[in-house]
């Protein structure tokens, strides 16, 4: 038995679903690169396995900073030691693997060697080519390097000030990054997504109406199934089968076979800004059959604009224009009392036949318009709301110039009236048909716009109309579940969400509303990981997918999908997501179940992995429950290798986290977080984070604290990392002939002795050249110096060849004046 609506008219009584088991999706973000342990300099013979392991964690950490060459040369330095083939396979694999990023560059453009510096090594010699793949990669592997040709002599004995030759860093200014996704709502999103996804294949074939079965498909498409898949192909043979002149079914089956049309590339988040659906060529069949349906559609408006149950039925023999692309005509139509929620529907399925590439009239268009602008309720006084936009904002609610059309926004961003719709004319306003007739609305008057049909008058109009149920729209944002009072909860949300999304709002009244919607949908998930029935779990879903396109120039989600999350583990048959995992331990749910999977799965990750985990464990400390502090207590006592109190291992977490996701250039949080981990920390994963985003932020200034942590670093492991990144920041190997530890530390401590005024200089044209908030400083202290700074900016410019102020400080230290290039300093600094 059908209710009222699709959702007043979808709602139907469902079958017990069957159980679907509990999956984890897989995620959509970006994976998390470890801060890889590093294996330290040769220390003597070891067994094959540990030097092959440490070798390799050594080598993720170089090839994250992009230091291939580098890594390249760990790798043959760890083949002089292994002598089993088994493991001398894994580092030659490892080797052929990075031959292929020969020639990328590793920490930005290398600086300019000293005027008098030998030409570097040649590459390795030839390998035969007719020796088999894997003895090429053996040979190749072992070729020794070339000595350097004899030095040259000086034309001027004049002794050059010693140098620090540490890669330049980034601008500052430049782009950061895309940094690894931390937010625990939009696992939750996933994860109910997939279950959601699950529970509606199964139940797919319970539903009968046509419009019912072309919302399912609708859902599963805008969810990333395939068209192609199996439930969904069901559905469209039941589409095919089925024959009705109802204004919901025709709307839906609309937006079905456009969806089938655009494929899913990224998950839903807040506030992004990529385009998620790609469009692809649409058939010139399944043109042709969305405009047949649009037709009837366009038949069904009544004379004031809106819709009812029914349009009239299709003609046989009914042609459309060329390839479907026809303009429809129709005539007002009354086939029983019109109401909003018919029409907001009617209104949807027409503007995905317009993308669809059928013309759909502006007569049309217009009567939408007058009908939802001259039946809102009267304005009634509100305090004030603030309305953030996203950058899809359409040019309808655009102020200043909206092609061609001026329009005045007074502050744009505040209101203080309530405005909205009821069900039908004269209905007292409610949340759901307001929701509908703001979509409505601004999806009509922007075609208008984009047709140059609208007058200014009109879309300012529009403007304060809309502001007016957006502020109606934010007093149901604060309740504990959302809009309470209204029913037809999940028709609720997908109303709001098509208005939020058409209008490019991106929240009410500082009420992330997608983040609220999506709250509100993950406590009310269903343990069989629907929402009740069919009807319900695809209005959910596509709530949770932000599945109304954008009337913008973009959709408001990031897209892409990256390759497989390091936290998520197998345990069994189930695949967990232990962020999220552990964020349901600690809201207390079925603790003998969640904590006894915890330790499973945390037992399966691999330790290279777990402290980027310590924040969440750190919230374990503060539960009831015994057993699970004991777990969170042991698990970071591992981690840390130190015994602190809850918010030690907090601070620790942070500082991980802060670290393990910097990007060049760092934040002064990031700086501050290496710096205090190079001073502080003795050893483990926090030692060898810090020392990793020094490298990556291209921190010259903490080379003194990585060569002091250096010192007291017991591990092989945190050694070779810091002996790594000290080679990598000041392109200098003191202690390129050393295997023991203690002797690496002490060569160290030597080159920082007589290389500490270079160090500082470089320091300084560093802070100069990415225009750090000391570059003022900089500059000035650099004038100072005199002619010692000039070989350290001339390798600057070689970096930053367009950066007009390098040449204007070498021009005011050396009273030259050559071309504006690198080349023509190094002449003229050589002739002199």
């Amino acid at each position: 038995m059908l209710a009222i609506g699709l959702g007043y008219g979808l709602y139907a009584a469902g079958q017990p679903a069957q159980t679907a088991a509990r999956r984890r999706a897989p995620l959509k973000t970006p994976a998390r690169l470890p801060a890889s342990p590093p294996a330290s300099a040769p220390q003597g013979p070891q067994p094959a396995p540990r030097v092959v392991r440490e070798t390799l964690a050594e080598v993720a950490g170089l090839v994250r900073v992009g230091a291939y060459e580098e890594a390249a040369r760990v790798v043959r330095a760890a083949l002089t030691q292994v002598e089993d083939p088994a493991p001398r396979a894994a580092l030659l694999e490892r080797l052929e693997s990075l031959s292929r990023h020969a020639g990328e560059p590793t920490l930005g453009p290398a600086p300019l060697g000293p005027l008098d510096a030998p030409p570097p090594d040649p590459e390795p010699r030839p390998v035969d080519e007719g020796l088999p793949a894997g003895a090429q990669a053996l040979a190749a592997a072992e070729v020794e390097d070339e000595p350097p040709s004899p030095e040259p002599p000086r034309p001027d004995p004049k002794p050059e000030p010693l140098r620090v030759r540490a890669p330049f860093p980034a601008r500052a200014e430049a782009e950061r990054a895309p940094r690894a996704e931390q937010d625990l709502l939009l696992r939750e999103v996933e994860r109910a997504i997939a279950q959601g996804v699950e529970n509606l294949e199964l139940r797919s074939g319970q539903v009968r109406r046509s419009g019912e079965v072309a919302l399912c498909a609708f859902a599963l498409l805008r969810s990333g199934v395939s068209a192609r898949g199996r439930a969904v192909e069901g559905l469209f043979e039941a589409l095919r089968r089925s024959e009705t002149n109802d204004t919901y079914d025709l709307a839906v089956s609309i937006m079905a076979l456009e969806a089938a049309s655009l494929v899913r590339t990224g998950g839903p988040s807040a506030g992004g800004t990529a385009p998620r659906y790609a469009r692809q060529a649409l058939p010139a069949n399944v043109r042709d059959e969305v405009a047949a349906l649009a037709r009837q559609l366009v038949a069904g408006q009544t004379a004031q604009g809106d819709w009812s149950y029914t349009c009239p039925k299709r003609q046989s023999g009914t042609k459309v224009g060329k390839r479907g692309t026809g303009t429809l005509r129709g005539a007002a139509f009354s086939g029983g009392t019109p109401d909003n929620s018919n029409t907001q529907f009617a209104v949807l399925g027409l503007h995905a036949a317009q993308r669809c590439g059928v013309e759909v009239p502006s007569a049309c268009w217009r009567k939408v318009f007058d009908h939802f602008s001259t039946t809102v309720s009267a304005p009634q006084p509100a305090d004030p709301v603030a309305i953030e936009w996203t950058g899809a904002r359409p040019p309808v609610l655009l102020p200043g110039e909206a092609q061609g059309t001026r329009v005045a926004d007074p502050e744009g961003t505040r209101t203080g009236a309530t405005q909205g719709w009821g069900y039908r004319r004269g209905s007292p306003p409610k949340p759901s048909m307001t929701a509908a007739g703001l979509s409505s609305l601004v999806i009509s008057a922007n075609a208008l716009l984009e047709a140059r049909r609208l007058e200014r008058a009109e879309q300012d109009a529009v403007g304060a109309i809309a502001r007016g149920a957006m502020t109606a729209l934010a007093e149901g944002l604060g309740a504990e579940r959302l809009f309470g009072a209204e029913g037809w909860h999940y028709y609720m949300l997908y109303s709001l969400e098509k208005a939020m999304d058409v209008s490019g709002v991106a929240s009410l009244d500082h009420v992330d509303w997608w983040r609220a919607c999506a709250r509100d949908l993950a406590r009310a998930q269903r343990a069989d990981g629907g929402w009740g029935t069919p009807v319900d779990t695809s209005f959910a879903l596509l709530v949770l997918n932000r599945a109304t396109l954008s009337l913008g120039p973009e959709t408001r989600v990031r897209g892409g999908t990256g390759p497989a999350d390091p936290l998520k583990v197998k345990v069994g048959k189930e695949r967990v997501d232990l962020p999220l995992l552990l964020h349901e331990v600690a809201k207390g749910g079925d603790l003998r179940r969640d904590l006894s999977l915890l330790r499973r799965a945390f037992k399966a990750l691999p330790k290279v992995h777990r402290a980027i985990l310590s924040p969440r464990l750190a919230e374990l400390l503060e539960v009831e429950d015994a057993a699970t502090r004991r777990f969170a207590k042991k698990a970071l006592r591992q981690i840390t290798g130190e015994s602190l109190e809850p918010e030690g291992y907090a601070a620790w977490g942070r500082d991980f986290v802060l670290m393990h996701e910097a990007a060049a250039p760092l934040r002064p949080d990031e700086v501050a977080a290496t710096q205090r981990a190079l001073r502080t920390a003795r050893d483990g994963p926090l030692l060898r984070a810090a020392a990793t985003a020094a490298v990556r932020g291209r921190l010259v200034s903490v080379v003194p604290d990585l060569i002091a942590a250096l010192g007291r670093a017991p591990s092989a492991e945190t050694h070779g990392q810091l002996n790594s990144a000290l080679r990598l920041l000041t392109a200098a190997d003191p202690a390129a002939e050393l295997s023991e530890q203690r002797e690496i530390s002490a060569a160290w401590a030597a080159w920082l002795a007589t290389h500490r005024d270079a160090l500082a200089r470089r320091v300084l044209v560093v802070a100069f050249v990415t225009q750090a908030p000391e570059a003022d400083a900089a500059r000035a202290a650099l004038l100072e110096l005199g002619e010692e700074a000039v070989l350290d900016l001339l390798d600057a410019f070689v970096a930053y060849p367009q950066d007009a102020r390098i040449p204007a400080l070498l021009e005011a230290l050396t009273g030259l004046r050559p071309d504006a290039t690198p080349e023509a300093w190094r002449e003229a600094l050589a002739v002199r």
